[in-house]
């Protein structure tokens, strides 16, 4: 025990001025007022031992201070309890604080403060403190008693005339409302902004991929216009060569199929080809060269250059362009049927 009560003066003397400058203002009151010697144990040898409680009135809820002190020999050490036992009418308030200082003939005046609570009016007696004293062929335990502490109420003398106030809700009157209004506007405009970032953004999607009247353009304008907006797209400067190369030669499956669906879009190369060679020998082996190349680029990684894959589009497009479309089987019997009738 005397090794914890050094260990504890140790950390008290690490403590602030502020707090020193207190507790020495404390147990100072507690030599100059104390009242009563130290219990069954009191007479133990050459210590004096003496205690005060500061102030020694309160009210319930109030801190004070309990204070013992001991004249020690030189050579002789003491180590006092943590805290006071605690109560259903006290309780510790805080940890106990030393004070040490040099006494008469080489000895020291220890001291201990112990702050309490009391929660009960009236005259309350406070537990005893238990020191424990070494010294040359001495070590004897000590009990030091407290004087009694006089307990005020915190209410008023007469309280027949005053009202219970009515239950309050948890927003009082001295709670602030605007912090919480700030917040759920801004929390309302952020949703404001987010909605509009989407509704934005679902929009600027729709207008690149929904054309007006699309159906009433031709199948060669329709095939150029795809093929104008898969250069358009960026592909190529994200490197992204094979969608490129993919939108341009969709473009053109798509035109052959509206122009006759023996040229179906979901043809081979290979099947597509040799039913173009029955219109024109040239016009399919243009068509078949940069089938060909794409597909190399689709399926078999080939990576051609961004002038390469645009030379290759440019191709396309002429081919689209200058492409012979067939006349309807049916436009014949029309015109003959109208010179006859002329």
């Amino acid at each position: 025990m005397s090794g914890r009560g050094e260990g504890g003066e140790g950390g008290e003397r690490r403590g602030g001025s502020d707090r020193r400058s207190i507790v020495a203002a404390v147990l100072a009151g507690a030599c100059i007022l104390a009242g009563a010697p130290a219990g069954p144990g009191g007479g133990a040898g050459a210590q004096q031992v003496r205690t005060a409680v500061l102030p020694d009135s309160a009210t319930v809820g109030d801190v004070v201070r309990a204070a013992v002190w001991i004249d020690l020999p030189a050579g002789w050490r003491v180590a006092f309890a943590d805290s006071l036992a605690a109560s259903d009418t006290l309780e510790n308030a805080g940890k106990r604080q030393l004070t040490q200082r040099a006494g008469q003939r080489g000895g020291v005046e220890v001291a201990a403060a112990y702050p309490v609570t009391p929660w009960r009016t009236g005259d309350l007696s406070l537990p005893s403190v238990r020191l424990r004293v070494v010294g040359p062929g001495v070590d004897s335990v000590i009990d030091a008693g407290f004087p009694r502490l006089h307990v005020h109420s915190v209410l008023p003398a007469d309280t027949s005339k005053q009202l219970p106030k009515p239950p309050r809700d948890v927003l009082g009157a001295d709670r602030l409302l605007w912090p919480y209004i700030l917040a759920a506007l801004l929390a309302l405009l952020l949703l404001a902004l987010l909605a509009w970032w989407l509704w934005r953004r679902r929009r600027r999607r729709g207008a690149i991929v929904v054309t007006p009247i699309e159906d009433a353009i031709a199948p060669r304008d329709r095939a150029i216009r795809e093929l104008d907006r898969a250069r358009a797209a960026g592909l190529l400067e994200s490197g992204e060569v094979k969608a490129f190369y993919s939108r341009s030669t969709d473009a053109v499956r798509r035109y052959l199929a509206e122009l006759d669906p023996a040229w179906g879009a979901d043809r081979t190369t290979s099947e597509l080809i040799p039913r173009l060679r029955a219109l024109d020998l040239g016009v399919a082996a243009a068509l078949a060269r940069l089938l060909d190349r794409s597909d190399l680029v689709k399926f078999a990684r080939l990576r051609p250059s961004q002038g390469e894959a645009f030379t290759d589009w440019a191709e396309l497009r002429r081919w689209v362009e200058s492409f012979p479309e067939p006349r309807p089987a049916e436009s014949e019997p029309a015109r003959g049927a109208e010179v006859r009738a002329a």
